[in-house]
């Protein structure tokens, strides 16, 4: 090879190092343009959510859901009137559902979750709330119409959390109250004219003398739910009078106040839709737009709030239809004076 050649050979060598240098480099700064722009998008994707975010972070929720939130300190307060205000029940009927099962399956169960097997042993050490926690999570969400996000800065949890708990610990109440006799719904026993009819009669007459063989109310509860993409459902739902979605129950009570849930027979005593106004007072959830594509949830819900409000007019005594009612409470001058200082009693810390 002549001299010219190799000179030739060896400058057209250097281009092409250059070349693929500078293709490199290209490359490199594409890249870097591409990620960093991937980045300012995620960032600018964040900053947009944030904005909009309708749930707390674990940055910005109490740092332990066990230590110094307000669930723990209304617990540790034990105040009846505390515990009524915001979940229904006071606390010894609040330590009775505890002791009736709740905290053993609570603590004997794993939680179901998609990313674990649920053969495995349960860790309830390793959970972010305690028994009576997981109760008192629930019975506010059941008497109240509070966003999820109002559970999360009372229970200082992160939204799956409350979620996950919430389904666990509704399983596990109505699994508790079924096996609960002062929560069972019941229909009465003995025949017209005798037993727990004659019973409610006599207190119904007391002050509607004219209706004799009445023994109980019966009244429709209109649940309102989501709406649904199925055209049929969704005609079936729709209430045209009131204008929104609704599924519709009978719910039958007695004079006591309790619901003994059965489908109208003979003679029905309408006592101002006091039942059903009860129910959906003292469990606002039942006032929320339930969802319409899981009619065994909504069905759980409801026999949940109903035996709860059973339990509650038994061992609380708050309930309208009792009050009116229950006229027997006042026949001795010891009753009247227990009637009297019923509210001396219940709120004796005040």
């Amino acid at each position: 090879m002549n001299e010219d050649a190799l000179i030739f050979q060896q400058f057209t060598e250097q281009l092409e190092e250059e070349a693929d240098e500078e293709y490199w480099e290209m490359g490199a700064a594409s890249l870097g343009v591409i990620v960093g722009g991937a980045e300012i998008s995620r960032q600018l994707r964040n900053e947009r959510r944030r904005e909009t975010r309708q749930y707390l972070t674990r940055p910005e929720l109490l740092e332990n859901p066990r230590i110094a939130t307000p669930w723990t300190s209304l617990y540790d307060s034990r105040s009846d009137r505390a515990y009524i205000t915001t979940m229904g029940f006071d606390v010894a009927t609040f330590d009775f559902i505890l002791e009736s099962g709740f905290v053993q399956t609570w603590l004997s169960t794993p939680i179901p979750r998609t990313d674990t097997s649920r053969s495995g042993d349960p860790r309830p050490g390793g959970r972010s709330l305690d028994p009576p926690g997981a109760l008192g999570l629930v019975l506010h969400y059941l008497s109240s119409t509070m966003l999820d996000v109002s559970l999360q800065q009372i229970f200082a949890l992160i939204p799956a959390t409350v979620v996950r708990y919430l389904d666990f610990s509704l399983d596990i109440l109505l699994e508790v109250l079924r096996r609960m006799p002062d929560a069972r719904i019941k229909w009465l026993k003995g025949g017209p004219g005798g037993g727990q009819f004659q019973e409610y009669n006599d207190l119904i007459i007391v002050r509607h003398p004219r209706l004799i063989g009445a023994f109980a109310a019966i009244d429709g509860l209109n649940l309102p739910v989501q709406t649904s993409e199925d055209e049929d459902i969704e005609n079936a739902t729709y209430n045209g009078w009131l204008s929104e979605h609704f599924v519709s129950s009978v719910l039958v009570f007695s004079p006591k106040g309790k619901n003994i849930n059965a489908i109208a027979v003979g003679t029905m005593l309408m006592l101002l839709k006091w039942g059903n106004r009860g129910l959906q007072g003292a469990f606002g959830r039942l006032r929320v737009p339930l969802p319409i594509d899981n009619a065994e949830r909504r069905g759980n819900l409801l026999e949940i709030c109903n035996r709860l409000n059973n339990l509650r007019t038994r061992r609380v005594g708050i309930n309208q239809i009792r009050t009116v009612y229950m006229r027997y409470w006042q026949d001795t001058a010891e009753d009247i004076d227990i009637w009297q200082n019923f509210e001396n009693m219940l709120f004796s810390d005040q």
